[in-house]
Order: C-alpha cells, then sequence, then structure tokens
C-alpha cells in the first residue's frame, strides 16, 4: 500500500506504536477510532486495577466490536463506518 496516495502514522494504544499506512481520507476515523479505544483502556484499567494493560486493551477491542456488532444490528451508519474503520486498523497492524 506504500505509494503516494498513503499517510505513515504511527498510532499509540495502550503506549505501544503501531505503524500503520492509511489513504488520506482514512485518518480522520483512524485517529478517533484510537482514542474511542484508549479512553475504554483507561476505563478498564480504573475499574478493574488487579488486571494487567494486555487484558485491559482486551477488553476494550471486545467492547468496541461488541458495540460495533450491535450498531450493525440496528443499522447505525455512524457505526457501521466505525466497524469499517476499527477493520482497516487491524488489517493495518497485523
Amino acid at each position: 500500500m506504500a505509494d503516494e496516495t498513503t499517510i505513515k502514522l504511527d498510532l499509540t494504544i495502550a503506549g505501544r506504536k503501531f505503524p500503520v499506512e492509511l489513504a488520506p481520507d482514512e485518518q480522520a476515523a483512524m485517529i478517533d477510532l484510537v482514542d474511542h479505544v484508549n479512553e475504554s483502556v483507561v476505563a478498564f484499567q480504573t475499574a478493574y486495577p488487579s488486571k494487567d494493560k494486555l487484558d485491559c486493551v482486551i477488553m476494550a477491542f471486545l467492547k468496541e466490536h461488541s458495540d460495533i456488532l450491535n450498531a450493525h444490528r440496528s443499522g447505525s451508519a455512524e457505526i457501521l463506518h466505525d466497524i469499517s474503520t476499527l477493520e482497516l486498523l487491524l488489517d493495518k497492524v497485523s
């Protein structure tokens, strides 16, 4: 995907950087998604202080995925967009 139509970013999730390449029109949505996941990680760390950071990251992604599935069932356009963005993020970091 590395060509003149992509942007290279380092996205930080739970303090770890993940290099990704995105189309320019995907950048804002990806940053919003990462911000949302990081907020969920902090919330899980607060709610479950005995859990390690990886557990909280996994719970945050499970929550995000569950929210996406529920919205998909209801047909929410905003959440459907988040589904695409989350899938894109997962593709880029794998």
